[in-house]
């Protein structure tokens, strides 16, 4: 059960707090890349 109690403790934790809250950041930071991305391809599909 030792590790259980160590489990929620790192739930609560600072550090997994700041990752909760960044997460969505990443990801929408490797969305809009993706996005991007696409959009550069379309572009270059169209003037070809």
């Amino acid at each position: 059960m030792q590790e259980l109690g160590d489990f929620r403790n790192f739930l609560f934790s600072e550090r997994f707090t700041r990752v909760k809250i960044s997460l969505p950041n990443i990801i929408n930071s490797i969305l809009k890349v993706h996005v991007v991305i696409d959009l550069q391809r379309m572009l270059f599909n169209v003037a070809n």
